[in-house]
């Protein structure tokens, strides 16, 4: 039991820098996506801000996905995607009516990363 509990904070590290890449992947193409003026990016945003809005989230996207793939940015780009994210659900209302699950899950993402890193900080 003691080697477990000394084991856990590089568990938890691991799985972090996995939940991170994994993160970045997603967040990267999504800002891809939207500042490259992909259609459905652009409807969802018509409706609520604008191009101004849209451009503005998919940059505040690649900028977070660059941060948390740095240790010490973790937490402020993962509280930076969460505000990102809370646009797009803003957006997705405004739009569609709905919540759909994508964001949601993008939303919920960005949050395990700033939970996860401020439970378990960056081991050197």
């Amino acid at each position: 039991m003691k080697y477990f509990t000394q084991s856990l904070p590089n568990i938890a590290n691991s799985l972090l820098w996995v939940l991170a890449l994994f993160a970045t992947y997603i967040f990267a193409n999504a800002c891809y996506n939207m500042l490259s003026g992909d259609y459905r990016a652009t409807q969802m945003f018509d409706k609520f801000g604008g191009n101004g809005l849209r451009l503005g989230v998919g940059a505040l996207e690649g900028l977070g996905a660059v941060m948390i793939l740095i240790p010490q940015s973790m937490v402020s780009g993962g509280l930076l995607l969460v505000v990102a994210m809370i646009f797009v659900l803003l957006a997705n209302i405004a739009s569609l009516g709905i919540v759909v699950g994508p964001a949601s899950l993008m939303l919920v993402l960005s949050l395990a990363l700033v939970v996860g890193r401020l439970k378990f900080p960056a081991i050197n």
